[in-house]
């Protein structure tokens, strides 16, 4: 997970999955109703893994920040 910065200055998390290089092309993930949870950071992974740097924002943080909900 990585911290970031909002326009007002308030942090929040994202998770960042990088390529073996450590660089590459960027793409931004966004997260179902479920929040950052095991599946979103799968996605990033993958996408990590075919040579992407992936970001997943934590998109609810000012409402439930860390919200991690499945599906069942």
């Amino acid at each position: 997970m990585a911290t970031l910065k909002s326009f007002d200055d308030r942090e929040f998390d994202a998770y960042v999955a990088l390529p073996a290089s450590g660089y590459g092309p960027g793409i931004v993930v966004l997260q179902e109703i479920f929040g950052v949870n095991e599946y979103m950071r799968t996605v990033c992974d993958w996408y990590a893994a075919h040579g992407f740097v992936a970001i997943c924002p934590d998109l609810f943080w000012r409402q439930e920040p860390g919200i991690q909900l499945t599906d069942r």
